[in-house]
């Protein structure tokens, strides 16, 4: 009997609990499994199918076509589906489909494709078919109209050596929901789905296993572009199965500040960081419980800052590894040092064929990179030997290789070959260690530098001024003629062209962010880039220009942040805030552009606000302004001060906050008619602070003089926000009546003039406290849930943190444990992110008063006890409207535990970390 040989399709099939079916039916199981037989092997015959072996309730068949192969499938699924078996029973037949070049033996076939496809279709359930990721690009373009692929993700089947995706048939009529597949899962992380295959590099990967393997720290050293990056991927994604917690990818080359490694890596786990608590501390706190892989990735340029990290983390968090990228080692205990060499090149005494050459990894690697680059290349007797000499002599490093193999888009492999030869003659000799390499990279970079027009040349080193991408429009602004006063002029107009150019080349990569096209470099040639730029002198007034133009954009978002707009700039701030921090720091370091600055900070303090990212802002402002406070314009400065001041009040620093309103307040006191709004501002902010630490006798006063400020100047929002902050300062001593009529006169100018953002939102809270505070709790709620979805609309996280703890508050009131815990933990949440640690002791207060209900009474005492401290330093006070219920609540447990449990758990809460005190009211 002949087999089709070649490429072939296999198919494999069992019927899914058959000794279940035989002990059920008994004799009736000959019936059932005649008819299944018969069912299949029509469908094979009909579609071409040969079978290859049968065994009990199992067919093995192959077929000359992956297509073929998915209509037997698909028929045979339908027949089993509609046909009536014995007893009323269901059977389900699960197949496997994989294509593969197998060997042809005398009774059938052999080799790894055959055990793929049986492990697939054991990996599926009763009526499910997969496909291997062979198969599936064979037949996606030849589907049924019915039926479609559904990728279930990365799985490594029983015996096979690699991840590989796997792809479930959906058919129309047919069932498709099934439990997980029966094999490994590939982990859950953040690594990068690369769209070119990795070539190669078996010895390597197992080397970097086997140390990841015995020890903790492992470092990739090497030049750039020798593939260290894409190395540490490929590593983690194969052993990703062995961290419960996964892989997750910290990529470093676009940070400059090693100040915010542990900001970047804290992003990485998305973790956010906590009030009062150093950034490095969070991130080793969350990391220490966790059995967690992480990926360092070039490090040269922050050697310091990620050996203090690493070291924190080994020391403190045993079943954390990392897998750092760098050109020099990080030079902390354990580390096992691992260089990675280039690819392998050719023999040069030998002069192989093409097929014999193509068992070589760098010429694997050119020929890919080359037919993507021109669909035409194919390595054939011609140009093989060229091929073979230009990787020899790039010495099988990746970026060059790949550098070189774009070029096939106009020059043949001998004209490149002919070209390296005359540009790198200086290197052929001497010692052939990692340093020329490093100049045979520096070297493909100055070749393909070389190749371009002076414009394109231009334009190069001119976006090295960009950190973490860029878009067409920033480039045509900041690079040109009609910006620079330079002796190399560019026009507008020239910009797309030569931009395209240099993607072309494979200088610049393109991508796409929320539908607009962006630029970025690959790292190497983004440090080359910078080199020329210093050289060109350009970089003064390139940076200059860099720093306004982004400064005019953030300052046109500031002015639209509150409306409509709101998610587009915040998407945008996000997308360049590297560009951003990069303006920032290079304004510090010039004297005549701190103002530029000054006022670049002061346009992110919404953004700040937004985000949550308080103490970055915070020291942003703190050191521009100290640059600034002699120079700045007064009303500039007053404004930065008094951001500065909103950002310390949402984390609870009232002295800080108290401190820096005074100062801005003083100023604008200075500057006439201009400094009106500010001083509204400011006492407003003043009497907010007065309110949080309990001086009712001062707080109205201030807000009066805010409002009578904003009336003046006839600016309705203002005068409803000073309202609203009245209101609430009425509330905390339990003048409700007085509160109600604040807040429902403020609504009332916000809703006349349309305004559905944090004015309306607080005022809302207001309302709905007020009526919690009297008692009214649905009521309450059903405001509350209103101000919750418009805080959440407007992603503004300290309101939408202070409804959930106000709703948490309404559920303790009507008796309902779980809702209370589940509000109150959404808000910690959010709370302990943006440092507010006066709010966190308001929401350890509300679990504590739970804790009583419940009768935990020691319990209790100590989330008492650590709401205190948290409070003392921040001078915040508990509202003389709750204070009789909260000294009756502490009465109640000092006699329930007698008074020397009592002073011994209330200390052992003062001294228990926050995030324990959260864990314990939380229990249950």
């Amino acid at each position: 009997m002949s087999f089709p040989s070649g490429t072939v399709t296999f198919l494999f099939t069992d019927i899914e609990g058959s000794t279940a079916l035989l002990r059920e039916l008994g004799d009736g199981y000959t019936v059932l499994l005649a008819d299944q037989r018969r069912i299949l092997r029509e469908s094979f015959k009909r579609w071409g199918g040969r079978e290859v072996d049968t065994q009990g309730d199992a067919f093995f068949v192959s077929f000359p076509r992956a297509a073929d192969a998915i209509g037997a499938v698909i028929a045979a699924q339908k027949s089993l589906q509609t046909h009536v078996w014995p007893g009323g029973v269901e059977l389900k037949v699960r197949m496997g489909v994989h294509t593969g070049e197998p060997e042809v033996a005398d009774d059938g076939y052999v080799g790894m494709d055959v055990h793929r496809a049986a492990r697939l279709a054991h990996a599926g359930h009763g009526g499910q078919v997969l496909l291997s990721e062979t198969t599936e690009a064979l037949v996606r373009d030849e589907l049924p109209q019915a039926a479609s692929l559904k990728d279930l993700g990365e799985f490594k089947l029983k015996d096979m050596p690699r991840y590989e995706h796997i792809y479930q048939l959906v058919v129309d009529g047919l069932p498709s929901g099934f439990p997980p597949l029966a094999a490994e899962a590939l982990a859950r992380n953040n690594l990068p789905r690369h769209l070119t295959t990795f070539i190669g590099r078996e010895r390597e990967l197992e080397r970097v296993r086997e140390l990841l393997q015995s020890g903790r720290i492992v470092t990739l050293v090497g030049p750039g572009g020798v593939g260290k990056t894409r190395l540490s991927i490929q590593a983690a994604m194969e052993a990703s199965p062995n961290y419960a917690h996964g892989v997750r990818l910290v990529e470093l080359a676009a940070l400059t500040d090693p100040d915010l490694v542990p900001q970047l890596i804290a992003q990485s786990l998305d973790l956010r960081e906590k009030g009062g608590e150093a950034l490095l501390d969070s991130v080793v706190e969350y990391l220490q419980p966790r059995h967690l892989l992480l990926i360092l990735d070039n490090c040269e340029h922050l050697i310091h800052a990620c050996a203090q990290f690493a070291a924190a983390v080994l020391a403190a968090c045993p079943q954390v590894s990392i897998l750092a990228t760098s050109r020099e080692v990080l030079g902390v205990a354990g580390e096992s040092i691992y260089s990675v060499p280039s690819l392998a090149t050719a023999d040069p005494q030998g002069r192989p064929g093409p097929e014999a050459l193509l068992e070589v990894e760098s010429i694997r690697l050119f020929r890919e990179r080359a037919a993507a680059a021109s669909s035409g290349f194919e390595l054939n007797e011609e140009n093989a030997q060229a091929v073979a000499q230009i990787c020899r002599r790039l010495d099988g490093i990746p970026l060059a290789i790949e550098l070189a193999a774009a070029r096939v888009r106009v020059l043949s492999p001998q004209q490149i070959d002919e070209r390296l030869r005359g540009s790198f003659s200086l290197l052929a000799g001497g010692d052939r260690m990692a340093l020329p390499r490093q100049q045979t990279l520096r070297a493909t970079i100055d070749w393909s530098h070389e190749l371009l027009t002076e414009p394109e040349k231009v334009l190069f080193r001119r976006l090295a001024v960009f950190v973490g991408g860029w878009t067409l429009e920033a480039a045509e602004e900041i690079c040109t003629r009609e910006n620079l006063s330079f002796a190399d002029s560019l026009d507008q107009a020239e910009v797309l062209d030569l931009l395209s150019n240099l993607v072309d080349k494979s200088l610049v990569i393109k991508t796409e962010h929320a539908g607009t096209a962006r630029y970025r470099w690959l790292e190497t040639v983004s440090r080359y880039a910078r080199e020329r730029l210093i050289e060109s002198k350009e970089v003064e007034g390139l940076s200059r220009y860099h720093l306004e133009w982004f400064l005019r954009e953030a300052e046109e978002g500031e002015d639209h942040f509150e409306g409509p707009d709101q998610p587009r700039w915040l998407r945008w701030l996000q997308t360049e805030y590297g560009n951003l921090r990069a303006a920032l720091a290079w304004s510090q370091r010039q004297a005549d552009s701190v103002e530029f600055g000054l006022r670049l900070a002061v346009a992110l303090i919404s953004y700040w606000n937004v985000i949550g990212n308080l103490s970055e802002g915070r020291e942003q402002l703190a050191a521009l302004i100290s640059q600034s406070e002699a120079s700045a314009p007064q009303l500039l400065l007053a404004r930065a001060l008094q951001g500065e001041a909103i950002l310390a009040y949402l984390q609870s620093d009232y002295p800080a906050t108290q401190a820096l309103y005074e100062r801005s307040l003083a100023i604008y006191k200075t500057t006439g008619p201009e400094g009106l709004p500010g001083m509204a501002d400011a006492y407003i902010g003043l009497g907010n602070v007065a309110t949080e630490v309990g001086d009712y006798e001062a707080a109205p006063g201030l807000f009066e003089e805010g409002l009578k400020i904003q009336r003046e100047l006839g600016n309705s929002w203002g005068e409803a926000d000073a309202l609203r902050n009245l209101g609430w300062c009425a509330m905390r001593p339990g003048d409700y009546r007085a509160a109600q009529d604040y807040l429902e006169e403020a609504l009332a100018i916000f809703k006349r003039i349309n305004e559905d953002g944090v004015g309306t939102a607080s005022t809302l809270a207001g309302l709905g406290e007020v009526a919690l505070r009297k008692g009214e709790y649905n009521r309450a709620e059903g405001i509350l849930h209103e101000s919750l979805a418009l805080s959440r609309k407007r992603d503004f996280r300290w309101r939408t943190a202070a409804s959930l703890g106000s709703l948490g508050w309404a559920a303790l009131r009507k008796g309902n444990p779980g809702q209370t815990r589940a509000y109150l933990a959404d808000s910690l949440e959010i709370r302990r992110e943006l440092g507010d640690r006066g709010g966190t002791a308001w929401c350890l207060e509300k679990l504590a008063e739970l804790l009583g209900v419940e009768g935990r009474y020691a319990d209790q005492v100590k989330l008492y006890g650590a709401a205190a401290d948290l409070r003392e330093p921040l001078q915040s006070v508990i509202d003389p409207a709750d204070r009789p219920e909260y000294e009756r609540i502490i009465a109640a447990a000092r006699i329930e535990l007698g008074e020397a449990a009592f002073e011994e758990n209330w200390q052992k809460g003062r001294e228990m970390g926050v995030e324990e005190a959260i864990a314990l009211g939380l229990e249950g």
